[in-house]
């Protein structure tokens, strides 16, 4: 059915996107290499390390979650108008 395909399109993206987060943190963590690492030769905890990147990834995620938001609402609004649905 129709619902079924949509849900399956729902999880795929899910899926796709979660991916998608875990190799770009593991590229932050990979191109940052070195700072962490003298982060952590000046005495910083490894928790600490952690802790600062698990906020940084964070506050990216939290920003980008309210861009997409908004560039959503704006989308649907517009696509709504030309198709003449009720906005």
């Amino acid at each position: 059915s129709l619902k079924r395909f949509f849900d399956a399109q729902t999880w795929l993206v899910g899926i796709a996107t979660a991916l998608l987060l875990v190799l770009v943190v593991a590229l932050t963590i990979r191109t940052r290499e070195r700072e962490l690492l003298t982060l952590r030769r000046i005495g910083v905890s490894r928790a600490r390390v952690a802790a600062l990147l698990g906020i940084e990834v964070g506050v990216v995620l939290v920003a980008a979650a309210a861009l997409a938001s908004v560039a959503g609402w704006a989308l649907a609004r517009v696509l709504a108008r030309a198709l003449g649905l009720p906005s």
